[in-house]
């Protein structure tokens, strides 16, 4: 488990100065933002077909549904089905979306994983949505509702609810593989000044399937209050949250019986200032404070058939990062110069069977980028990022088979495994109404010792009358004690208009030789899936598609109806 930082919300959108028409893709700082409305989309597109627009973004159907990324709704990660719920999800819900390649100021994160954060659309009037079922040649069968609700008061005060649910039972051959997902996101609107956001998330894991069992809960709550300043459009935002999971899990391995459990409470609190400064134009700046808290205890029960006595051991962990941040945009022209620093103040307490251990470490992730907007629709990006990578709370926990010779407490008191990362990013794009092209660079220098990669990546979209077209390569040399690995990927994703409400698309994605998916898990060369959606009405809609079609072993049809209100 790993705390993650919640820090910025929603980025107020930077007006590209001297332009009158804004672009659909637009590159900021230590992120990109797709704004769905300018994208020319016709209205049936759902948010795996927005994603795949995205150079970095492998998102080849049931495997690699979003790579190193974490999904989140409104700075809020989601669990659930990720390619239900993104094959499902209408686009048009949603107003833009960030995605933040290298999260370290704004949304700080440790490691090298990314964050996809979605801002949802407004509902003015009325109530919008669908509810569904899927069945799968698996054996497989879900259920899912998304409902968004608005009202707009005499007072002109507004509200809009958007909640999704989802049931996904995958049981078989007696085991029970059963997961359930409920969110429920509340934005009202007091006055044009102040805004508030409640966020309420419950899910559910049951998975019996052996040689490893699970069984996880978790529960979130969320609430941000903004309040506008001035006239200016300076903002202060503030954050309070819980999250709460319980996650138990056992195994049987010859003579050996295992089951641990991990409860674990978190606490957020934040406060952020993002204001344009009246003293310089075009500069504008946000600083923050962050606190997370987190209460974890790891039950560990180890049987010995044959052996020693079995022992059962309790320990306790303390977590809290205390983190203060800033960062300044300033635009001069075409030119948008960016720097930010995030210092993260951590505390880990740790009370185990072999005694007790406590660090109490800094670090510093710091990003600068500059961006040259080249005309109304070129834009250019170069960008330095210093970023961590285990940070001592993974290290921390005790492994199923805790040690007896301290070598946990070891861990944790020498942070063994934390180790930094420099990264360096060059990106272009291309973006104008139905045609938008994504080109970009990233090499990950590991300081401490690792793996260096560099990764290449392109992408294109071009939105016709009847034709969607979508398509893209990605290419990775990585390199770590003088062994040299290269492999890359070729995508390509037609989506055909036809009459009588049909529509028909594919996913084609092609991996070579030396792929991690080839090398490790033994996939074939290409994934492909073909889809077709018929309106059958304008209430009712249904989809069938088969994917994985060039392995037969993993091969499967699904079939989703929906009914739209």
């Amino acid at each position: 488990m790993t705390a993650v930082v919640l820090c910025l919300m929603a980025a107020p959108e930077k007006l590209l100065a001297q332009t009158q028409q804004q672009p659909a893709i637009e590159i900021i700082g230590d992120r990109t933002l797709i704004h769905v409305d300018r994208l020319g989309l016709k209205g049936d597109e759902t948010l795996m077909d927005v994603l795949m627009m995205y150079p970095e973004l492998l998102v080849g159907g049931f495997e690699s549904m979003l790579d190193n990324y974490q999904l989140r709704m409104e700075n809020v990660q989601i669990a659930c089905n990720l390619r239900q719920y993104l094959s499902t999800t209408l686009a048009k819900t949603v107003k833009r979306i960030q995605i933040c390649e290298n999260p370290v100021v704004m949304k700080g994160t440790t490691g090298l994983g990314g964050v996809i954060d979605l801002n949802m659309e407004r509902n003015e009037d009325g109530t919008k949505g669908f509810i569904g079922a899927e069945l799968s040649t698996k054996l497989e069968k879900s259920a899912l509702t998304a409902v968004n609700y608005g009202y707009v008061s005499p007072k002109q005060q507004t509200t809009d609810i958007y909640a999704s649910t989802n049931v996904d039972d995958k049981s078989r051959h007696g085991d029970t593989d059963f997961s359930q997902n409920v969110s429920f996101n509340l934005t009202h609107r007091f006055t044009p000044r102040n805004r508030m956001i409640v966020y309420l998330r419950q899910s559910y894991l049951h998975n019996k399937e052996l040689p490893v069992a699970e069984e996880g809960k978790n529960y979130t709550a969320f609430m941000y209050y903004y309040h506008t300043l001035n006239k200016i459009g300076s903002e202060l935002l503030g954050v309070a949250g819980y999250r709460y999971s319980d996650t138990s899990s056992d195994a049987k391995a010859n003579a050996l019986y295992n089951d641990q459990r991990q409860a674990a409470g978190t606490q957020v609190y934040m406060i952020e200032l993002d204001t344009p400064l009246p003293f310089l134009k075009g500069l504008r700046t946000l600083v923050g404070n962050e606190n997370d808290l987190t209460n974890l205890r790891n039950h560990v029960r180890q049987d010995m058939v044959v052996g020693p006595t079995p022992f059962d051991v309790n320990d306790r962990f303390t977590v809290n990062n205390f983190d203060v941040y800033a960062q300044f945009d300033y635009t001069v022209g075409p030119m948008t110069f960016s720097a930010g620093d995030r210092v993260s103040f951590y505390h880990y307490g740790m009370d185990a069977y072999n005694g007790t251990a406590s660090r109490n470490p800094t670090r510093n992730m710091v990003m600068a980028s500059v961006k040259a907007q080249l005309s109304t629709n070129h834009q250019l990006q170069g960008g330095y990022y210093r970023r961590f990578i285990n940070p001592s709370f993974i290290a921390a926990l005790p492994t199923v088979y805790p040690e007896t010779d301290g070598k946990t407490w070891t861990t944790v008191t020498t942070l063994q495994n934390e180790r930094r990362a420099d990264v360096y990013r060059l990106a272009y794009v291309f973006s104008k109404p139905k045609l938008n092209v994504n080109f970009g660079g990233r090499f990950v220098h590991m300081v401490d010792g690792g793996e260096n990669t560099l990764t290449l990546n392109a992408a294109a979209t071009w939105i016709h009358s009847w034709l969607t077209l979508t398509g893209g390569a990605n290419y990775c040399h990585t390199e770590d004690l003088g062994e040299k690995l290269n492999y890359g990927y070729v995508r390509l994703a037609p989506t055909f208009r036809l009459p009588w409400a049909l529509k028909a698309s594919t996913q084609l994605v092609w991996c070579s030789k030396n792929a991690p998916e080839r090398r490790l898990l033994d996939l074939p060369a290409v994934y492909a899936l073909l889809k077709a959606e018929k309106n059958i009405s304008s209430h009712v809609a249904i989809t069938a598609q088969w994917h994985d079609i060039f392995c037969s072993q993993r091969s499967a049809a699904l079939v989703t109806a929906k009914y739209l209100f």
